[in-house]
């Protein structure tokens, strides 16, 4: 969530019909939501390259980048291939909703001598100086 903004950032399982395919990117304006009881409607503002689904989203209101985790393997608890940290940067969305936007690949999910088999829980710090992770497979978390 852009806490200055109020907007909350989501995705869908896949893409909205007649997509391009990746994710679907929605945004609301939680500003809205009193006035909108019972007829929540988000805005479709991109689709991102990511296959499967990511989850555990994280906003960085200093880079104006929305971070996500890159799930590895089958996608669930699990499973212990290395998921990635990814991020696209909000003012670069393609402008046509309708069409790709390339996400950035930071690297594996790893810190304090362990890798992250299934994200499941991403915030950061009141300073947003540290990224922090929850790994699903046995509910360490990282930094």
């Amino acid at each position: 969530m852009n806490m200055a903004t109020n907007e909350i950032y989501f995705t869908s399982a896949g893409d909205v019909n007649g997509g391009p395919g990746g994710q679907a990117l929605w945004r609301y304006d939680a500003d809205d939501a009193p006035a909108n009881i019972g007829n929540i409607v988000a805005e479709l503002i991109g689709h991102l390259d990511i296959p499967g689904k990511s989850e555990n989203m994280a906003y960085d209101p200093v880079n104006n980048r929305l971070y996500m985790v890159k799930n590895i393997g089958d996608n669930s608890n699990s499973n212990t291939d290395p998921d990635k940290l990814v991020y696209i940067d909000i003012n670069a969305l393609n402008p046509n909703p309708m069409l790709i936007t390339s996400i950035t690949e930071v690297g594996v999910i790893q810190g304090m001598g362990e890798s992250c088999g299934y994200g499941d829980g991403m915030d950061f710090n009141a300073n947003f100086t540290k990224l922090f992770l929850v790994d699903g497979n046995d509910d360490h978390y990282m930094n």
